[in-house]
C-alpha cells in the first residue's frame, strides 16, 4: 500500500513535469516561428526594394537597403539556429518526462 502511494505521488510529479516540458516546447516552437517569420519578412522586403529600383539613385539606396538587410539577415540565421538547437534540447526533455509519466502510470496499473 505505501509503495503504491509513493508511486502516485511520483506519477503526479512526473505529469507535472510532463505538462512543463509540453509548455516550454510550445514557447520554443513559438521562438522559432517567430524568426523564420522574421527571415521571411527581411527575404520579401529584400526582393521588393531591389524590385522597386527604377532609376541611379533608388537603385543605389536599395543596394545599401540590401546590405543592411543581408547584415539582418545573417543575424536572424544565427539566432535562428540557437533557437532550433534549444528547441531540439526542449523536445528531447519533453520526450524524457512523458516517457517516465507513462512508465509510472503503467507501474500504477500494475501495482492495482
Amino acid at each position: 500500500m505505501k509503495s503504491h502511494m509513493q508511486l502516485e505521488r511520483l506519477s503526479k510529479i512526473a505529469d507535472l513535469l510532463a505538462q512543463r516540458a509540453l509548455s516550454d516546447l510550445a514557447a520554443a516552437e513559438r521562438a522559432t516561428r517567430s524568426m523564420q517569420l522574421e527571415l521571411h519578412e527581411i527575404d520579401e522586403r529584400r526582393a521588393e526594394s531591389l524590385a522597386n529600383a527604377t532609376t541611379p539613385h533608388v537603385a543605389s539606396l536599395a543596394l545599401k537597403f540590401n546590405q543592411f538587410q543581408l547584415l539582418r539577415r545573417r543575424e536572424v540565421l544565427a539566432q535562428l539556429s540557437q533557437l532550433e538547437a534549444k528547441r531540439r534540447q526542449v523536445l528531447a526533455l519533453a520526450q524524457r518526462a512523458e516517457g517516465r509519466r507513462q512508465v509510472l502510470s503503467k507501474l500504477i496499473d500494475q501495482a492495482s
